[in-house]
């Protein structure tokens, strides 16, 4: 929901600013726009920026020292040092705290909540981040001033020899240039004394800025390097002399062939012009800086560069903030290109969601680099070689068997063993399909039998580190009993024995067959049906329900209702029914909220129709006592042969054991139901009620897609609000906190009684409304007979002449809300 905050109270805005990101806000508003809206006035354009007096209202030499850049967004004095973004802005002119600053911009631009929701930041700066920013923003409007000099000079007199060595040596022609961002450096003294004639009121500033790097000023031709805002953050410099020039440097000695520098204090921690490339789904990522800002200027767009060194984990913030989806690996064909190539694709693959592609170095031929194939072959064959990228996981088992003579049976199982090394580190299933498919093109070998032998080199690799942590955590074990920490030696055992025991199950797993293959036997299995049977296990007791969803088929069921109404009942009668109608069928029960001995007792309840309290002790009459134990002998039986197994939360205490005992049982036909999920925790770390069960919905429905079973849940309903009728009628909406167990559950029931009078007698008549169905075409109500006493749940239908009966075996239910024949 969004609203007009101008409509708002101050009251509603202070609270505004603590549920809003301070980056969304600073998109959604343009500092042109905050200007006019502060009434700063008396400001002056020239080319990208605003000139003129500071607001705060002290003197300037030129009256020049307040500038606006109205293209990146920033401000800055040269005078007093002040500088930052359009909150800082704010702050600075109106004098207010960083919150305040906040509301006021909420206030005054209408700004969309939704659109700027708060993500992890820290707001707050320290004296010191402030004034380091404030610098920061100085510096890059000094950079700024820089650049424009340069690039003016370039084409002027001085620049001739340089303008020469671009279009002479590197092959660019004038027009090329132009559209780039090259420019003439003179020395640092003539720069700042250009700075100093324009800039009076930044002397400190100036004198601080540092444009030599580790070579001194021998350097004429430079480009600005900007981090992913635009801002410039130092310069990249080149000699004019192909082969480098020999120099003494920041260590005192002589160092020949130098051909790059940078001034000090350059930031690259985002990758070479990537802040043109917002927008882009797709970058082609080259190693080279000239190459990424010429490329542009031939008509490719969507170039950035890492430079000589490696792509980071930094680089990696900007591709994601801006929403890239697929890269391109384009390095240098040098010789280590490739091994840069490769150690990318681990980083981007570990790191990141984005698809990665590799065009090949070696297809640039006798080139170096893709700036020397453009100048040989021209922009549109790079073009066209850029889109004949392989995905990655086809290129790299090439890279990996090349080094091998797989015509020699010795090396060639060498070759096998570093491929499939190497796809142990792979997680997504695309990527190792194409990798076994390209791999299985190259060696000769079946696709299906490298399958398998892949799975078993997993499962060999795996057995190993298991094998390896349980001596660890038998070493350590060992040295808390020897010290006479025992507690800690069971926490170890529990918290770390129960991880290996759920590595070492994975490792049993059957490994998944191909989806063509798993399909087939799909399809054979769906021609031996019945037509003239329910698709799942069908249910005696609730043939109602059984009709209505087809049969219990593998699936996730929700059934949500307020405290007290009968959720448990549900899921206990249900229970009985499954054990009662399908002698293959195995349950495995979870009561989180009761013991499981509690639990078999309300079993016992059902199945004598005593109430609870009877079953638990010697019956008066000799005919009840037999009924007793002839009861107790079934449940007794159903656990015995584990057709039934209870476990209560002294046992489960977290969603991770659910997957282990499913596994470990081993069973099929095998149903679950869990009454209490929401006690079951889901990790350290994970944030509120709703995250938790966002986090739980997603561990059922992966557990029902991964081991296609039926998995029956109960959620809670919020309490009504004093202002809601007591009998309103229930929605789905009404699930607390659970938004994403509806959303991710094929089966949703509410169960909920018309009438508070009717929840208060001994057998209410409950609706249960099927809310959503994926498992038939049925959505309606039926109505249930709850029989408090003895935790008994049953279908309720009309008889002869509309006299009421219970439905057990008699037949189906008669839904209100459908149109349908009275049974007689």
């Amino acid at each position: 929901m969004s609203f007009n905050l101008k409509k708002a109270t101050n009251a509603s805005n202070a609270s505004a600013a603590s549920t809003v990101s301070a980056d969304g806000i600073k998109k959604s508003v343009d500092i042109e726009s905050v200007v006019r809206q502060l009434g700063i006035s008396g400001l002056k354009q020239s080319g990208e920026r605003l000139q003129g007096e500071c607001p705060s209202g002290h003197p300037s030499k030129k009256g020049m020292c307040f500038n606006i850049n109205l293209e990146k967004n920033y401000f800055n004095c040269f005078h007093c040092g002040q500088g930052g973004d359009v909150i800082s802005l704010v702050e600075f002119v109106k004098e207010i705290s960083f919150r305040e600053a906040l509301n006021w911009l909420i206030d005054e631009f209408n700004i969309d909540l939704n659109e700027c929701a708060k993500e992890n930041e820290t707001l707050q700066k320290t004296p010191e981040e402030l004034k380091q920013k404030q610098e920061f923003y100085s510096r890059a409007s000094l950079y700024e001033l820089v650049f424009e000099y340069g690039k003016r000079l370039l084409f002027a007199e001085r620049g001739k020899e340089a303008l020469n060595y671009l279009i002479d040596e590197r092959g660019y022609s004038l027009e090329e240039i132009k559209l780039s961002e090259w420019l003439y450096l003179p020395k640092s003294s003539v720069v700042k004394e250009y700075l100093f004639n324009i800039q009076p009121d930044a002397k400190e500033a100036i004198a601080n800025l540092n444009l030599n790097g580790s070579y001194g000023e021998n350097f004429r031709l430079a480009f600005p390097y900007r981090n992913r805002q635009g801002l410039i953050t130092g310069f990249v410099k080149r000699s004019l002399a192909s082969e480098g020039i020999e120099v003494r440097a920041y260590d005192g000695q002589i160092h020949s062939e130098i051909r790059w520098d940078s001034s000090k204090g350059l930031s690259k921690s985002d990758l070479f012009n990537l802040c043109n490339c917002k927008g882009l789904d797709t970058l082609l990522i080259l190693e080279g800086y000239p190459d990424a800002m010429m490329l542009p200027a031939m008509g490719l767009k969507n170039v950035v560069a890492v430079g000589q060194g490696l792509l980071s984990k930094r680089h990696l913030e900007g591709l994601i903030e801006f929403g890239v989806k697929n890269v391109v690996l384009a390095f240098d064909n040098d010789g280590v290109g490739t091994e840069n190539t490769i150690t990318a694709i681990e980083l981007l693959l570990s790191q990141t969601d984005i698809n990665v592609f590799v065009l090949d170095p070696k297809k640039m031929g006798d080139h170096k680099d893709p700036d020397e194939f453009v100048r040989a072959k021209g922009i549109d064959k790079f073009k066209d070689l850029a889109d004949s990228a392989e995905a990655v996981g086809k290129w790299i088992p090439k890279i990996l068997v090349e080094k091998f003579d797989i015509e020699n049976d010795l090396q060639r199982q060498e070759a096998l063993d570093t491929a499939f090394h190497y796809h142990l580190r792979l997680k997504d299933p695309l990527v190792c399909d194409d990798f076994i498919k390209s791999l299985s093109g190259i060696l000769s070998i079946p696709v299906d039998l490298l399958e398998d032998k892949m799975i078993s080199f997993r499962e060999k690799r795996e057995r190993e580190r298991v094998e390896q942590g349980y001596l660890e955590l038998t070493d350590d074990v060992s040295r808390f009993v020897k010290a006479g920490r025992l507690e800690d030696a069971a926490n170890l055992i529990d918290e770390d024995g129960k991880d290996l025991k759920g590595r070492l199950l994975k490792i049993k797993a059957k490994p998944t067959q191909s989806f063509d293959y798993e399909l087939a036997e799909i399809f054979k299995k769906d021609d031996t049906r019945d037509p003239n049977k329910l698709l799942g296990y069908p249910l005696t007791k609730f043939k109602t329900i059984s009709k209505k969803i087809n049969g219990i088929q593998p699936g996730f069921y929700l059934l949500g209702a307020e405290t007290n109404v009968g959720k448990t009942a549900v899921l206990t009668n249900l229970t009985l029914d499954v054990l009662e109608t399908n002698p293959e069928v195995n349950v495995l029960y979870y009561s989180l909220d009761d013991s499981r001995v509690y639990t078999a007792y309300r079993f016992l309840s059902i199945l004598t129709q005593f109430h609870i309290n009877d079953v638990k002790k010697k019956q008066n009459e000799a005919a009840g006592q037999a009924l007793l134990d002839e009861k107790r002998s079934k449940v007794l039986n159903y656990i015995k042969k584990k057709r039934l197994i209870i476990k209560d939360i002294s046992e489960v205490n977290h969603i991770t054991e659910l997957e282990l005992d499913i596994r470990e049982i081993e069973k099929e036909n095998l149903i679950v139901f869990i009454d209490g999920l929401y006690n079951l925790e889901v990790g350290k770390g994970t944030g509120s009620i709703r995250e938790q069960n966002i986090e739980r919905a997603s561990r059922v429905k992966q557990l029902v897609d991964t081991y296609a079973l039926p998995i029956f849940t109960t959620g809670e309903l919020r309490k009504k609000t004093k202002e809601e009728s007591k009998d309103k009628k229930p929605t789905v909406n009404d699930l607390m906190e659970t938004g994403k167990f509806a959303y991710n559950a094929n089966l949703v029931w509410l169960l909920y009684s018309n009438t508070q009078e009717e929840l208060k007698q001994d057998e209410p008549l409950l609706t249960l409304e099927y809310v959503k169905n994926k498992l038939s075409d049925f959505r309606g109500n039926q109505t249930l007979v709850f029989k408090r006493a003895t935790g008994t749940m049953e279908e309720f239908r009309f008889g002869l002449a509309g006299v009421a009966e219970v439905a057990g075996d008699a037949g189906d239910a008669f839904n209100f809300n459908q149109t349908a024949e009275l049974e007689f």
